[in-house]
């Protein structure tokens, strides 16, 4: 079956969730089992599960849902963290 992380058309090759997103469940058949990485995290890489989409460094903060670069992270406003 199709791997955590990807989605399979048909009875096709697995393509891999892009950046910013995961996949926790196995044998998913199309691109809306790919969930977009909650606000406050980042993923650059394809292909994961829901693990990759890890907090931004401390300091910063990302408001973006599926943020695929950590240069989404921003630092935090004075007096917050």
């Amino acid at each position: 079956s199709c791997p955590v992380g990807s989605y399979c058309v048909g009875s096709g090759a697995a393509t891999a969730c892009p950046a910013g997103t995961y996949n926790n469940l196995r044998g998913q058949s199309n691109s809306t089992a790919c969930l977009p990485c909650p606000a406050g995290t980042v993923n650059e890489l394809t292909g994961q599960s829901l693990l990759a989409c890890a907090f931004c460094p401390v300091g910063t903060v990302s408001a973006i849902v599926g943020a695929n670069a950590l240069s989404l992270c921003r630092p935090c406003q004075p007096g917050h963290y």
